[in-house]
């Protein structure tokens, strides 16, 4: 079965589904499957959002790999992260304010 995967830099992949795995018929570099690249992620005009990458490998002169969607638990994570980064920066903000911008 054909299918189509779309990622966030515009990469379109043309790929045959075999049960859980895309396959190429020519190598696939580890850039065009990057977190960043998975960040926004197409299957058959659907959005899936971010994804993550479950396995890749060489593959009869191609690549086969397999994506997943993220956990509640990743997700969860992930914004916590992105709040405690915002909470730094705004830290260091106040901390040069009372320095009066001098570090």
């Amino acid at each position: 079965m054909k299918s189509s995967i779309l990622l966030a830099d515009g990469t379109v992949l043309n790929l045959n589904l075999n049960g859980t795995e895309y396959e190429s018929e020519t190598p696939i570099a580890d850039e065009v499957l990057s977190e960043e690249n998975l960040s926004n992620v197409t299957i058959d005009d659907v959005n899936k959002g971010k994804m993550k990458l479950n396995s890749k490998y060489p593959y009869n002169g191609g690549t086969r790999f397999s994506l997943r969607e993220m956990t509640e638990d990743e997700k969860t994570i992930e914004r916590l992260n992105a709040e405690l980064t915002q909470t730094q920066v705004g830290l260091i903000e106040v901390y040069e304010l009372l320095l009066g911008g001098e570090i």
